[in-house]
């Protein structure tokens, strides 16, 4: 008893106040059920040492032992009590018809020794097949008998955890309780978790599940005699329960035992991360590449998943985490980089005695992976399952040119990692000068509160841009206000002289003027990187190299919006341009796109959008930099143009947080500019109900003024589901009137009077394929059952805000495009708008004739598409350098 008292006193002292906590003795004495009328059941206090956190602990440590082992029946009684349907139960503090039917149930089952009570009774255990379940989307699962489940042997521990495990217990809800990949139960269960101390059974669970699973062993009888069989049916309970079993013999293991068990209750696996793809063409070697992370443990991963005609596949060919693809810490010593002293340093050895050590345990050495003190190791520092930390808005960037090609994303951990795209195995990894020490040793703390790190976009400059050479820039994004650039020419043998520059330098050339520093924010947005106009001198003179191209961002000291032209090579400030009149602020450039008039190899514009739903035009077309400026109203002609300030080319009003595309129309090359607004950056926005748009306007050299009388309404008029697939379609296909700028879409708003759900909206960068816009829209839900949200991916006609003259979505994957239509009217539409399943859309990305795309869950989805560059290009063009 003592043992366990000091272990649960430690394991829960870090678990987080979003949970809902009850205690229950083996005999039913001193119980505390989660008091659901008190905070809601949350495991806090309302003041220092009072509530419902201090409560559970004092039950806890007044709470006695005593004679038998009766763990059947106190486990039968955790599924009775999660089976409760009134207010005071643990569904409460709601009544029945409005209590959440997402709650997640779990019991942990901890015991000192066999059990030995009288068996409870089950006549549905794990030998008998379970009712049909259905969710509310149509998906069916039974349970059917079968190994490592089954054993043929009635009235164990292990029944009981199986019939709460196969029943829906409140058949009354909905069922949408979230999965994992280890518990398909979408219904309302119970999962068991078990920790056994100090008595291990006759199987080794470390071991042996295989061998369960083929029936070259088998589960043993618990019956006949009090032995170490009832310890394997008490695993035997947890594997039926889709949970955990451990055995320890000591305070410190059962703490690690139990903080193990309550990381996997809290865990979840998200993604807002785009997905990547080695090429744009099918072939045995094309694989997409996915980044997402683990909630609750703050883990990271990276997947390289095999894709053909039929999708992509359900398992990757490799992840980051495998075994070996991150080295051991010694080894990581000399492959991890940062930067110091104006230059790049060898981490370890630059960082070491700043970090120092927290009760003795090296710090450096425990973010390169040194677990040996970790407390599931009897140390101090925070346990984790992974060395890779989460992985939550980078998002991975493939290079081809390098050597067998190779994958950089930035991760929470505090680093940037270098992937090699063939084995998923680290080739190094750098850890930018923004991140201070005393932020990376918040990352040892067991109290440790999530925090972005490494979490902005990276670009990677191509070897036409950068002649010979590829050059990395990467952003901090929420983690921080600053950027780093690398030579990752060849990232096998990456060193620190690799390193280009730092924002944390002190000796960049131009920083120290121009407000930079004090209108450098946050950056979320992706870099452009191009080659431009800029000479060194005259017009006789050399060509400046390519640059790095960026928004300012969000939270900047100033407030104001401004574009960064940045020496990619060397981190020089050529020009920060303000926009905006002088008293503007809370504002900050968001995408910038590049646009190459005259098709030469160089930018001459470059159009921008700010948190205020401006888009504005630069005039990059000079060799003399100091002439680059605003184009006032998009006016350019007659130099009507400032060196800041001046007007957008146009105001939405609402934020611009997604990326753009700049193109010309094939017939009369007028320049296209297509966007959406929205935004998705902080709580708040969860709840948005402000009508979004979706944009395409021409830029003329002058300013639209008008939204309402110089663009054309389009609209979304129908919505469908095909097989199963949400669809909607756009208005029938028709041209623009003559005299229109442009068109846009309203996108889908709460009913008129309510506030649920919330706005769709756009913050994901949009691509052309051929003549057709494609971007992905989000509806977050304000549901606590619906956390990941849901949204489409949609095609328009690029220059016409009507629906496409061909089919272009495959929904029913049949290979035709004949029935892929939506009836409307006296006719029908093509499929404008798909809903993949995968909650939150990302940008997606074309490989041949699929689209692909990740969803906020963590997963990716794939559907067939009328691509009409496969079967040849028509005439478009898309912005240089991006």
């Amino acid at each position: 008893m003592k043992v366990a008292k000091a272990g649960a006193s430690y394991a829960f002292s870090e678990l987080g106040e979003n949970i809902r906590v009850g205690y229950r003795t083996l005999h039913n004495q001193s119980n505390f059920d989660i008091p659901v009328n008190v905070d809601g059941g949350l495991f806090r206090d309302q003041s220092p040492g009072s509530g419902n956190r201090s409560t559970w602990y004092s039950r806890l440590l007044s709470a006695s032992g005593s004679g038998n082992t009766p763990s059947a029946r106190a486990l039968n009684e955790a599924g009775q009590y999660f089976s409760t349907t009134t207010a005071s139960g643990p569904w409460g503090p709601e009544a029945p018809e409005n209590q959440l039917s997402c709650r997640q149930n779990f019991a942990i089952l901890t015991s000192d020794g066999y059990w030995n009570e009288t068996p409870v009774t089950t006549t549905d255990g794990d030998d008998v097949a379970g009712l049909v379940i259905t969710s509310p989307t149509g998906q069916t699962y039974q349970y059917t008998p079968q190994r490592p489940y089954s054993d043929g042997i009635s009235n164990t521990l292990a029944d009981v955890a199986m019939r709460y495990w196969k029943t829906d217990l409140r058949p009354d809800l909905d069922n949408d309780v979230p999965t994992t990949p280890g518990n398909p139960a979408f219904w309302q269960h119970m999962v068991t978790f078990g920790i056994s101390l100090g008595l291990a059974g006759t199987l080794n669970p470390e071991t042996d599940l295989p061998a369960l699973t083929d029936g070259t062993k088998s589960w043993p009888d618990p019956h006949p005699t009090r032995n170490a069989t009832r310890i394997d049916d008490m695993w035997h309970a947890t594997v039926n329960g889709r949970g955990e079993f451990v055995v320890v013999t000591d305070p410190e293991a059962f703490a690690a035992g139990l903080t193990e068990a309550l990381d996997s209750i809290t865990e979840r696996t998200n993604s807002g991360s785009n997905v990547a793809a080695n090429s744009v063409a099918l072939r045995d070697e094309t694989r997409i590449f996915q980044a997402s992370y683990v909630g609750g443990r703050w883990t990271g991963e990276v997947a390289a998943y095999p894709i053909s005609a039929a999708g992509v596949a359900a398992n990757p060919v490799w992840r980051a985490t495998d075994p070996g693809n991150i080295p051991a810490f010694e080894a990581r010593k000399a492959q991890v980089f940062t930067f110091g002293d104006n230059q790049g340093r060898n981490f370890f050895a630059h960082r070491n005695a700043g970090l120092g050590a927290i009760d003795g345990y090296n710090v450096a050495e425990y973010l390169l992976g040194n677990a040996a003190g970790e407390e599931r190791n009897s140390g101090t520092l925070r346990n984790r399952t992974s060395v890779l930390g989460d992985i939550v808005h980078s998002s991975p960037a493939f290079v081809g040119d390098v050597d067998s090609g190779a994958l950089f994303v930035g991760a929470n951990d505090g680093m940037m990692h270098a992937f090699d795209s063939e084995t998923g195995k680290e080739l190094f990894a750098y850890v930018p000068g923004g991140i201070s020490n005393e932020r990376l040793r918040l990352l040892t703390d067991p109290a440790y509160s999530h925090q972005y790190y490494v979490d902005g976009p990276i670009a990677v400059s191509s070897q036409t841009q950068t002649p010979g050479v590829n050059y990395l820039i990467g952003t901090l994004g929420r983690g921080g206000k600053g950027l780093y650039a690398l030579d990752v020419t060849n990232p096998k043998t990456f060193a620190a002289g690799n390193v280009l520059w730092d924002t944390a330098a002190t000796n960049l050339t131009g920083w120290t003027t121009q407000n930079a520093q004090a209108d450098l924010g946050m950056v979320l947005n992706r870099p452009l990187i191009a080659r431009t106009n800029g000479r060194t001198g005259n017009q006789n003179s050399a060509m400046l190299p390519a640059m790095a191209i960026f928004g300012n961002g969000i939270n900047s000291t100033s407030g104001r919006a401004s574009l960064f032209i940045v020496d990619l090579k060397t981190g020089a400030l050529v020009r920060n341009i303000r926009v905006g009149p002088a008293g503007d602020t809370n504002n900050g450039i968001t995408s910038v796109r590049g646009w190459d008039e005259d098709g030469d190899g160089l930018i001459d514009y470059v159009f921008a959008a700010d948190m205020k739903g401006n888009i504005w035009k630069f005039d990059l077309d000079y060799f003399d930099v100091d002439k680059w400026g605003v184009a006032d109203g998009g006016t350019i002609q007659g130099q009507l143009k400032r060196a800041s300030g001046g007007d957008p080319l146009i105001a939405t009003g609402r934020p611009i947080t997604g990326g753009m595309q700049v193109t010309f129309h094939p017939t009369t090359y007028e320049t296209w500019l297509m966007f959406g607004t929205g935004k998705y950056l902080e709580e708040s926005d969860i709840n948005s109900t402000g009508q979004e748009r979706w944009y395409g306007v021409i830029d003329n050299g002058t300013r639209i003024t008008n939204i309402g009388t110089q663009l054309t309404q389009r609209n979304l008029v129908v919505s469908a589901n095909i097989d199963g697939t949400p669809v909607r379609g756009f208005q029938p296909h028709a041209p623009l009137p003559a005299d229109s700028r442009g068109w846009f879409v309203n996108l889908q708003t709460p009913p008129t009077g309510q506030t649920l759900p919330p706005s769709e909206r756009m913050v994901a960068e949009p691509l052309m394929v051929g003549r057709v816009l494609v971007a992905a829209s989000i509806l977050p839900s304000a549901d606590p059952c619906d956390a990941g949200g849901t949204g489409y991916l949609n095609a328009i006609d690029a220059f016409t805000g009507t629906s496409v003259q061909r089919p272009f979505f495959d929904v029913n994957n049949d290979g035709s495009f004949d029935d892929d239509v939506i009836g409307y009217g006296d006719g029908s539409v093509p499929v404008g708008s798909v809903n993949l399943g995968i909650a939150m859309p990302t940008s997606p990305t074309v490989v041949e004739n699929l689209l692909v795309a990740g969803g906020s869950l963590g997963t990716t989805g794939a559907v067939g598409i009328n691509n009409p560059l496969v079967k040849g290009r028509i005439s478009w063009r898309e912005i240089l350098g991006d």
